[in-house]
C-alpha cells in the first residue's frame, strides 16, 4: 500500500512522500552488449503509479524527451517531434488502441496496473504505421495472492474555502487490485479497479465578484408572454405566404401577427431571491465535476509450448461541462452531461516449435460510445418533445440582471447534442525464426472498423418544435410524418450510422447515411544481422487503408442546387479509393567501445489522420452546397494518408558504471497534411467553391534529445532529458483551431490559410529526483522513498494570420 504528503503548486514542482519504489529508466546502464546500441531508440517508463503525481496516460507520455502536451478545454493533446496529435501511435500488449475517429488514445489504464509504459521512437515495420508508437503492458501477477488498496485525496478544505493558499479540486481516487496464480503457477492473474472524481474536472480557479449590494442594488426584467387567447385573438400560429421553392415542399411558413407579444416589468431582484446582490465564490467552476471507474485486468495461461494471455479493459466516464458558469449560474441543473464509455477485449496466444521458431496471433476488439446531452431530457431527449415545447413556449420568467440575460428559458444551454460510437476489430499474426547472429519476422495485420456519428443543432431543433406546436400538429417523434420529418432535418448537422432521429441504422434512408466502415490492411517482413560489433535491422512494411469516406463522383459537379436546401442522392457519391504505401525501414547500430555506442536509421510512416476530419455526412454536403451556412468546420474529404519521413542518430556513452548519457539528433519531414483549400464547382460563376481539407502542406522538425542519468547508489536515482526543438511549415490543421479560419463570407473561400501551425515548445524538460532509504535505517524510516519531479517549457505560440498572433 502506498500512502504519502502530496504538495503542488501550479504546474512547476511537486513533492511526494510515499512508501515504495519508483524508476524512469532509458535503460542504458542495465542494457546487455546487444541492446546498448540500440537502446536510444527505446525508452521505459517503470511501475508509472510509483512516479510522484497522478494524472492522465497524456501526462506520463509527456515525460519522454520530444513530447509536447497542450491542452484544449479540459482534453489533453500531445504531439511528438511537431506532429499532429493522430500521428502518435497507441498499442495494448500489441494490439491497437488508437482511436480512429478522434486520433486520442480509446482507453483510460491505471497506472497500478501497468507494468510499464515504452516509446519506441523509430518503430520496426512489425510496430505500426505512426512516426512513434507508445506501447502499454499490464501486470501479469505474481505467485501466491495478493490485494492491495491504496487512496488519495487532496480533499484537505471544503469547496469555494481557502486554506494554505490555494483550493481543493475535490479530488478522490481509490484504487484496489488482486493478483496470484493458480494450478502451481500455470495460470496467473492480475486485476485492478479504480474509482476516480474530481470536482473540477477543467481544473481552473477564479477569483470570484460580487455585484450589487447597498447603494447598487440588482433589478431585475421580466418578459411576460401575452397569448393571443388573452387578447381577444385567434391563435394563428404560423401561415403560408410564399407558395414555391420554400423550406417545407412548396410551402414556405412565416410567423403571424395574431402569434401574441410580450410586455417586460423590472423589480428588485431581492423581491425574486431574497437578496440585492449576487455573489461568485471564489475557487472551482461549479459543476464541472467528473466521474469515473475503471477497470483492468490479465489472465495468463502458460502450457508447454503454449503461452496463452486474456487482456480487458473497461472505462466508464462522465463528467459535466459549464464552459459558461457565469451565465448558468441559475440553471446549474442544466448543465450538459458528457459520458463516455469503452470495453476493450484482447486474446493472444503464442506457440514455440523450437527455441528459434515462434508464432503468435492476437485478436482483439473495443468499443467506445460518447453521449452529450441534457440532464432534463437525457439521451433520448427527442421523446420528450411536447415536454421540451410545453415548458419552454409559454414561460414567463426571463432573468435580465443589469441587461445581462442569466436566464432565457426558449434558449438551450446544451448547443449541440451529440452521439458517437466506434467499434474496432483487428487480427493480426506473425512469425519468428532466429538463427545464432540472424533474425527474420514477417506477418500481417487486419483491422476494420464501423463508427457512427450524429450532432444536432437545439436551437433548431427547438424552433421546429415550436412551429409543429404552433400549427397545433402532433409532436410525438415516434408517429412524426415525412413531412414533418423534414423540419427535424433542418437541425441536424451530421448524420452518419444514425437515423434522423438518432437511432442506429445499418444502412443509408432517404436523408442520412449509413455507418462507416475503415478498413487498414498491413503486411511486413524485417530482418536483422549482427556483424561483431554492428547490428543491422531492415524491413519493409506495406500499408493499406480504405477510410471509409464517401466523395462526390465528380467534385467539380455535385449533384442538386446551390438555390435551397435539396438532398443529395447516395447514387450521386462513391467511397473514397483505397491507398497502398510502402514503407521502408532501415537502421545500423554499432558498439564502438564498451561504453559508447552510436545507431543510425531512416524510417517512412503514413497514418491515418482522425477520421472527425474526413468524415461528412449528405446533410453536411447540402448546408455547403446550399450556401446557406457560413463555413467553419471544413472536411477532407477525400483525405490520404499522412506520409513521413525520419532520420535519427542516436549516441549512448557510459563513461561510468552510475552515469549514463544519452543524445539523439533527429529530422522530421511531413508531407500529405490537411490544409485548407476550396473547390471551384462552375467555372464561369465569381463565387460558386466550396472548402475542404486537401493532401497538401509540408512541416519540418529538427532537434536534439538529451538525457543524463545519476545513479550513484542504490538509494538515489537521477534522471534529467531536455529537448531542444524547431518546427516549420504548416504543421496541418488543427481539430480545435478551424473555427478560426479567415473566410470571405460571400465566397465561401479561405481567404488566408492557415500557416504556420506548429506544434513546438523551443525548449522542455524534466528532472526527477528519487531518495529511498537505506534497508539498515530506523524501522520508521525504512524503505521510505522521497521523490521531486519539475517539469518545464519554452511555451506555446501559434501564428494564426500574419497580423496576429494567439498564444
Amino acid at each position: 500500500m502506498h500512502s504519502g504528503i502530496f504538495f503542488r503548486r501550479g504546474h512547476g514542482w511537486l513533492l511526494w512522500a510515499v512508501w515504495g519504489t519508483c524508476t524512469l529508466t532509458s535503460n542504458p546502464v542495465s542494457a546487455t552488449p546487444a541492446d546498448s546500441a540500440w537502446v536510444t531508440a527505446i525508452q521505459r517508463i517503470e511501475h508509472p503509479a510509483d512516479l510522484p503525481f497522478r494524472e492522465t496516460l497524456q501526462e506520463y507520455y509527456a515525460l519522454f524527451p520530444g513530447m509536447v502536451l497542450q491542452n484544449y478545454r479540459g482534453t489533453d493533446y500531445l504531439h511528438y517531434r511537431g506532429s499532429r496529435h493522430d500521428e502518435i501511435g497507441y498499442t495494448l500488449e500489441g494490439a491497437d488502441i488508437r482511436s480512429a475517429f478522434t486520433g486520442q488514445v480509446a482507453l483510460h489504464l491505471i497506472p497500478e496496473a501497468l507494468e510499464d509504459i515504452t516509446l519506441r521512437s523509430s518503430p520496426t515495420a512489425a510496430e505500426g504505421s505512426a512516426p512513434v508508437v507508445l506501447q502499454h503492458t499490464l501486470r501479469t501477477g505474481r505467485e501466491g495472492f495478493h490485494l492491495s488498496l491504496r487512496g488519495e485525496s487532496d480533499r484537505f478544505t471544503p469547496a469555494y474555502t481557502s486554506r494554505w493558499g490555494t483550493f481543493s479540486y475535490g479530488y478522490e481516487n481509490m484504487v484496489g487490485t488482486v493478483e496470484g496464480s493458480l494450478l502451481s503457477g500455470g495460470v496467473r492473474f492480475f486485476l485492478g479497479v479504480e474509482a476516480r472524481s474530481l470536482s473540477d474536472a477543467v481544473r481552473v480557479f477564479w477569483d470570484g465578484f460580487t455585484i450589487g449590494g447597498p447603494g447598487n442594488p440588482l433589478t431585475i426584467r421580466e418578459y411576460v408572454y401575452i397569448p393571443p387567447e388573452a387578447m381577444g385573438l385567434e391563435p394563428q400560429g404560423y401561415e403560408k405566404i410564399v407558395p414555391g421553392a420554400g423550406w417545407v415542399g412548396n410551402i414556405r411558413y412565416a410567423p403571424s401577427r395574431s402569434y401574441g407579444y410580450s410586455e417586460t416589468f423590472s423589480y428588485p431582484l431581492e423581491d425574486e431571491l431574497g437578496t440585492d446582490r449576487l455573489d461568485m465564490r471564489p475557487g472551482n467552476i461549479p459543476e464541472n465535476a467528473l466521474n469515473q471507474l475503471n477497470l483492468n485486468g490479465t489472465v495468463t495461461v502458460m502450457l508447454d509450448n503454449w503461452r496463452l494471455r486474456g487482456i480487458a479493459a473497461s472505462t466508464r466516464d462522465s463528467r459535466q461541462i459549464n464552459e459558461q458558469p457565469i451565465a448558468n449560474m441559475f440553471r446549474l441543473d442544466r448543465v450538459p452531461v458528457q459520458e463516455d464509455q469503452t470495453d476493450f477485449l484482447a486474446l493472444k496466444a503464442s506457440y514455440a516449435w523450437s527455441p528459434t521458431l515462434t508464432a503468435n496471433v492476437t485478436a482483439y476488439g473495443f468499443d467506445h460510445s460518447s453521449r452529450t446531452y441534457d440532464p432534463r431530457y437525457g439521451d433520448n431527449f427527442l421523446f420528450d418533445a411536447d415536454t421540451l415545447v410545453s415548458e419552454d413556449i409559454n414561460a414567463n420568467l426571463r432573468l435580465d440582471i443589469h441587461g445581462f440575460d442569466f436566464y432565457q428559458p426558449d434558449t438551450e444551454i446544451l448547443r449541440r447534442y451529440t452521439k458517437s460510437d466506434e467499434r474496432i476489430l483487428g487480427f493480426r499474426a506473425g512469425i519468428d525464426k532466429i538463427w545464432t547472429r540472424q533474425q527474420l519476422s514477417a506477418g500481417f495485420e487486419f483491422q476494420r472498423g464501423t463508427i457512427r456519428y450524429y450532432k444536432a443543432d437545439m436551437n433548431i431543433l427547438r424552433r421546429t418544435f415550436d412551429y409543429l406546436y404552433a400549427q397545433g400538429e402532433s409532436v410525438d417523434i415516434q408517429s412524426l410524418t415525412d413531412a414533418q420529418l423534414r423540419h427535424i432535418r433542418y437541425s441536424i448537422d451530421e448524420a452518419y450510422g444514425y437515423d434522423l432521429l438518432g437511432q442506429s441504422i445499418e444502412r443509408s434512408d432517404d436523408f442520412v447515411d449509413g455507418p462507416r466502415h475503415p478498413v487498414i490492411f498491413a503486411g511486413y517482413a524485417a530482418y536483422q544481422r549482427e556483424l561483431d560489433h554492428l547490428i543491422l535491422r531492415a524491413g519493409l512494411r506495406l500499408e493499406g487503408v480504405s477510410t471509409g469516406a464517401q466523395v462526390f463522383s465528380d467534385p467539380t459537379n455535385p449533384p442538386g442546387s446551390y438555390w435551397g436546401f435539396t438532398n443529395i442522392p447516395i447514387e450521386s457519391l462513391k467511397d473514397a479509393s483505397a491507398t497502398w504505401t510502402l514503407l521502408p525501414r532501415i537502421s545500423l547500430s554499432s558498439r564502438i567501445t564498451s561504453r559508447l555506442s552510436m545507431a543510425v536509421s531512416y524510417t517512412a510512416h503514413a497514418t491515418l489522420p482522425q477520421l472527425q476530419n474526413i468524415y461528412a455526412s449528405r446533410n453536411y454536403r447540402i448546408r455547403i452546397l446550399s450556401g446557406e451556412y457560413f463555413i467553419t468546420d471544413m472536411r477532407g474529404w477525400d483525405a490520404e494518408p499522412v506520409k513521413s519521413d525520419h532520420i535519427t542518430w542516436n549516441v549512448t556513452y557510459q563513461p561510468m558504471q552510475w552515469l549514463a548519457l544519452m543524445g539523439q539528433v533527429y529530422y522530421s519531414y511531413y508531407w500529405r497534411l490537411l490544409d485548407a483549400r476550396t473547390v471551384t464547382v462552375d467555372p464561369n460563376s465569381a463565387w460558386w467553391h466550396y472548402p475542404i481539407l486537401a493532401n497538401k502542406g509540408v512541416t519540418m522538425a529538427q532537434g536534439i534529445e538529451t538525457t543524463v542519468l545519476f545513479q550513484p547508489s542504490r538509494q538515489l536515482q537521477v534522471t534529467w532529458n531536455h529537448t531542444i526543438s524547431s518546427v516549420k511549415g504548416t504543421a496541418s490543421f488543427p481539430n480545435w483551431n478551424a473555427g478560426l479560419t479567415n473566410y470571405d463570407f460571400f465566397r465561401l473561400n479561405p481567404a488566408l490559410p492557415l500557416r504556420p501551425l506548429n506544434y513546438d515548445q523551443a525548449n522542455q524538460g524534466n528532472i526527477h529526483l528519487s531518495y529511498r532509504t537505506p534497508p539498515t535505517a530506523p524501522i520508521f524510516l525504512r524503505n521510505l522513498t522521497a521523490q521531486v519531479m519539475y517539469r518545464y517549457n519554452s511555451g506555446h505560440y501559434t501564428d494564426i494570420f500574419p497580423d496576429a498572433t494567439s498564444g
